[in-house]
């Protein structure tokens, strides 16, 4: 048994070559495809990661923040000084860095002196800033009192201590303007 193969080269014909090069175009641009669909969700899970993680980070810092608090109110001062650009007094900074392991950058712009807690600061790190608001007591009663037509037969005490804050998280992105 005898096996003879055609070693002879096809036809080259222009048909044929327009086939081989849209098999080559199909390639280059799945390829891109997959590419560009892998770059999105490397970028989209990383941005979620450093975002939870400045969050994270920011309520490490609040708590922090609150032991510093009490601390210098045992000493008859306060965290809070309106007259440094990071809100904290002097030395307040790295405290806070040493009590949390934050890597970030925090600011302090609200004070509340009565309870001797943050009513508002914002955190950044890295591309993320985080940003924390604190509803006053006031309102925060206002909107969580029991309704009588709700049926809500929350006591008082649990609605006023619920922890009435707003966290944020935006996704810091520099654009420089080269004109």
């Amino acid at each position: 048994m005898s096996m003879q193969y055609n070693l002879e080269k096809a036809e080259d014909t222009p048909a044929q070559r327009a086939v081989g090069r849209l098999r080559v175009y199909r390639f280059v641009s799945i390829g891109l495809a997959l590419i560009l669909i892998a770059a999105g969700i490397w970028f989209c899970t990383s941005v979620s990661v450093a975002s939870q993680r400045a969050l994270r980070n920011a309520k490490s810092l609040r708590i922090a923040l609150k032991m510093l608090a009490i601390e210098e109110y045992s000493n008859g001062g306060t965290v809070f000084d309106p007259s440094q650009p990071d809100g904290l007094i002097e030395g307040g900074a790295g405290k806070l860095s040493e009590l949390s392991d934050a890597p970030g950058r925090l600011t302090l712009t609200g004070w509340d002196k009565v309870n001797s807690d943050a009513l508002s600061f914002t955190y950044q790190e890295g591309s993320c800033i985080v940003f924390f608001r604190k509803e006053t007591e006031d309102a925060a009663l206002k909107e969580s009192a029991p309704d009588e037509t709700d049926g809500s037969d929350e006591p008082e005490d649990e609605a006023a201590a619920r922890d009435n804050s707003e966290w944020e998280v935006y996704l810091y992105l520099r654009v420089t303007d080269f004109s």
